[in-house]
């Protein structure tokens, strides 16, 4: 059995989401997987993070926080096309956990936006939501991001738009022509912010990386010397769940074509028996790449294209400035005000 199959069977079992290290621990204990490996969680993490990030919601599982997996089923994330907005009694039908993420916005006016732990707090209180998950604020936060994505790929209108530091709010809390306008501005920010990744300084991308993994929550960052780097350029620990430690090992391509295969085994050679490979580039990659990457029988290398690399930038405001400026709409002034004094 596969890794990612035996971690799907622990968490069917279970029947809620688990923090790494544990989903390894059960793997282990029941013998649905073998390793020889001395850091195995570390392996299952890169595994089901990899599986996520190539398939998106097609994948078999979902992240519900740093390092907290469960099973992706239909009702762990509400289909675009579904009807909202339609008054439901929570004891009878629970609804997911983007409708209520919606319901508990528009309940706030639908103008002021809130931090996604709020959120989670009153949809949790009001008996919104049917969850199971360790570390519901994060399953929200996590839901909320790939509904953006998925909306985003299928050129769809959003639900929601991010406002930094942990805000989320109603997209349409703006006029249309305000959206489109900001929307239209934030990807020209995106594309000049590629192409200026791609013609900055190879070192300074590298500290640039190093930088980012930081902010995603990596200790211990360190920019390898060049001269000795062995296909290994930045290298940090990340606590996954806040408590289990995965040493991270990136190689930075700062270039604008496709990464084929042959760089993907380069960096798995490189990896000592405790890291977990990471690939960052301001181009793409190959299909034979990718499939190397995610090839189970080998240690898995995650992958970090161009879109992703702007992505993460902007998320964690990284070379990125968010504004919020005040907006005047004009309120039609009643029948009662326009007569004047007798």
């Amino acid at each position: 059995m596969t890794a990612l199959d035996a971690a799907e069977e622990v968490l069917r079992r279970a029947g809620t989401s688990l923090p790494v290290r544990r989903i390894t621990e059960l793997m282990l204990e029941s013998g649905l997987w073998t390793t020889s490996g001395k850091t195995p969680w570390a392996t299952v993490n890169a595994r089901i993070s990899s599986d996520i990030n190539s398939k998106g919601e097609q994948s078999r599982f979902c992240r519900d926080g740093p390092g907290v997996y469960g099973v992706n089923t239909p009702d762990s994330s509400a289909p675009i096309s579904e009807p909202r907005n339609q008054p439901q009694a929570p004891q009878e039908s629970k609804l997911s956990y983007t409708d209520a993420a919606e319901q508990i916005l528009r309940q706030n006016d639908g103008q002021e936006p809130l931090h996604y732990r709020e959120i989670a707090r009153r949809m949790l209180g009001r008996g919104l939501v049917a969850t199971k998950a360790v570390t519901p604020a994060h399953t929200l936060n996590a839901r909320v991001g790939d509904e953006i994505r998925r909306r985003k790929e299928s050129d769809q209108p959003q639900r929601f738009v991010r406002l930094g530091r942990g805000l989320i709010g109603l997209a349409d809390a703006e006029p249309v022509g305000v959206r489109r306008a900001i929307d239209a501005e934030n990807r020209r920010v995106r594309d000049a912010l590629l192409d200026f990744l791609r013609r900055t300084d190879p070192v300074e991308f590298e500290h640039l990386v190093g930088e980012l993994i930081n902010a995603m929550g990596a200790e211990s960052v360190e920019v390898t010397q060049r001269s000795s780097d062995g296909g290994v350029d930045v290298r940090g620990t990340l606590l996954a769940g806040g408590a289990i430690p995965i040493k991270i090992a990136a190689q930075v391509k700062r270039r604008s074509d496709n990464i084929g295969r042959p760089v993907v085994n380069e960096l798995r050679g490189s990896l000592q028996s405790d890291e977990t490979g990471l690939i960052v580039t301001t181009g793409g990659f190959t299909s034979s790449a990718k499939e190397t990457a995610q090839d189970e029988r080998l240690r898995a290398i995650t992958l970090i294209d161009s879109n992703k690399l702007v992505e993460l930038m902007v998320e964690h405001e990284i070379w990125v400035n968010r504004q919020q400026h005040d907006l005047l709409t004009l309120a039609t002034p009643s029948p009662d005000r326009t007569k004047g004094s007798a």
